[in-house]
């Protein structure tokens, strides 16, 4: 196993309060079927695409930092913190900022050698995948993409936790 980092879009903020007092039940409603389409997982590539928005492995300012920084704490910690909760207007800051971020200008600032030079997560085993190790860091971009628009339009929250 490993650290994934998971997001997931929250239109019923209420609900997920309801939730957070049982950790079964919160953990269920994050990852629940019916969150299809409203829920991405990075899979171990999540510190990565971090580094790719911040040029660091932890730090950075501004809205890029949003898979890290954003949102306040809630409910349990599912393995390596608690999850936190972005709101709306975090979210819509998040949207912009990656908005005028292109994949080809990510894909500019891809290096896994600098990455592995910094002990990002899964970094080493980038540097010798060559265009495999894009295509996975990269994989969950769109779907990161669509959540943010859809999330802007229904002026959701979005959770993110790290399992």
């Amino acid at each position: 196993m490993g650290m994934v980092l998971c997001l997931r879009r929250v239109e019923d903020i209420p609900a997920l309060w309801e939730k957070v007092a049982d950790p079964d039940d919160f953990y269920n409603f994050l990852n629940e079927p019916e969150a299809a389409g409203d829920l991405v997982d990075f899979d171990k590539a999540w510190q990565a695409i971090h580094f790719l928005l911040t040029g660091s492995p932890w730090e950075g300012s501004g809205p890029l930092t949003f898979l890290l920084h954003a949102g306040s704490p809630i409910g349990e910690d599912f393995g390596y913190g608690p999850t936190r909760l972005a709101a709306p207007t975090e979210v819509r800051a998040f949207r912009d900022a990656l908005a005028e971020l292109s994949d080809d200008e990510l894909r500019r600032r891809y290096d896994p050698a600098a990455m592995a030079a910094q002990d990002v997560y899964i970094a080493s085993s980038l540097v010798d995948e060559g265009e495999t190790g894009w295509e996975y860091v990269m994989q969950s971009v769109p779907e990161l993409r669509s959540l943010l628009d859809r999330s802007v339009e229904t002026h959701s929250a979005i959770a993110i936790w790290i399992t």
